[in-house]
């Protein structure tokens, strides 16, 4: 079974959407626990695991439950 062009554009559009997402997701979490914004920038490329991980060894959480870094 093929794809056609305009499946494509739709697959395309969907994933472009996914991983932009998921980028704004962790880089407002990153902003929001206290990183600047260039460092935020570079962090919405890594897991939220890493992040939280990061605020930690900085200091800027106490623990990666820490209600600062949910949701």
């Amino acid at each position: 079974m093929g794809l056609t062009m305009e499946e494509l554009r739709e697959k395309a559009a969907r994933t472009e959407h996914r991983i932009r997402s998921s980028l704004k997701e962790r880089y407002d979490l990153a902003k929001r626990l206290g990183f600047s914004s260039y460092e935020a920038v570079v962090l919405q490329s890594h897991t939220r695991e890493t992040i939280l991980k990061l605020a930690v060894e900085r200091g800027l959480i106490t623990d990666i439950t820490d209600p600062n870094g949910e949701h």
